[in-house]
């Protein structure tokens, strides 16, 4: 159904997100503080993000504490 094509267009999101982080820690931290996406897609970045393997403890502190209520 519909749900299903946006619920994967925000994993995607939440995917690229995680990619550019690692790639772009600093433009990806301004873009999340600047962002527009919508709370899941955000919250579900940043898990990601968290996931990915060259994530240190300090940065996942850091991005856990960006999370939105």
């Amino acid at each position: 159904g519909l749900g299903d094509v946006y619920k994967r267009q925000r994993m995607a999101a939440a995917w690229l997100l995680s990619i550019c982080y690692v790639k772009f820690p600093q433009k990806t931290d301004e873009y999340l503080k600047h962002s527009k996406l919508d709370n899941w897609t955000y919250n579900k970045g940043i898990q990601k993000i968290c996931e990915s393997l060259r994530v240190d403890k300090d940065t996942k502190i850091m991005l856990k504490s960006l999370k939105r209520r």
